[in-house]
């Protein structure tokens, strides 16, 4: 008959703290293990790998989704609410280097979304009649607009009509009348976003 020994408080603590020691010990080593583990199914089965990865993504969403909210959390405590390598700047270029292949995917994405797609350009329709004051001059802002449409079809450049300060924005809103107009090209509009002067 096996003997059982009954272990102090201290001694149970102890044990524990052993455990995390060579826990935290080896941890690096481990973490590298399947690194390279990771890598090599990766580098042997692409498609494989890639379908592993999505099905168990699918399947652990809560811890997905906890996970970034985690990590969202540190980047907002460290000061820092974007990714360090998407700066509004690089994506911003990169969004010009890549305008059709982005046009492309929109044009997509909104065929799958009617429902959301309708519900963002109601939003806009209802800044727009919000930011429309009763005394703008709806004859010059047509002119401006067909100027800009004139300037597209005749030089093959696209152009937009632009609120000089934007309709929203986080410090200053503008008016949707015709002293708040300009025509820039659609790269300087993109460029622009909704930044003041």
């Amino acid at each position: 008959m096996p003997v059982t020994v009954s272990l102090s408080e201290d001694a149970i603590l102890k044990r524990r703290e052993a455990g995390r020691r060579s826990y935290y010990k080896h941890i690096e080593e481990r973490r590298e293990y399947y690194r390279e583990l990771s890598k090599r199914r990766r580098e042997s089965d692409p498609a494989g790998y890639s379908a592993y990865q999505k099905k168990w993504s699918a399947e652990n969403k809560d811890r997905v989704n906890a996970n970034k909210r985690k990590r969202r959390a540190a980047r907002r405590a460290a000061g820092n609410p974007e990714k360090t390598y998407q700066t509004a700047e690089k994506r911003r270029s990169y969004y010009l280097a890549n305008q059709d292949k982005w046009r492309a995917r929109y044009k997509r994405w909104s065929a799958k979304n009617p429902g959301k797609e309708r519900l963002r350009a109601n939003k806009r329709r209802a800044a727009v009649r919000l930011a429309t004051p009763p005394w703008a001059d709806e004859k010059k802002m047509e002119v401006i607009y067909a100027r800009a449409r004139e300037l597209t079809l005749s030089t093959g450049v696209m152009h937009d009509v632009d609120h000089i300060l934007p309709l929203r924005a986080e410090l200053v809103c503008g008016l949707h009348c015709e002293d708040n107009l300009q025509i820039l090209t659609e790269v300087e509009n993109s460029r622009k976003r909704n930044q003041c002067p």
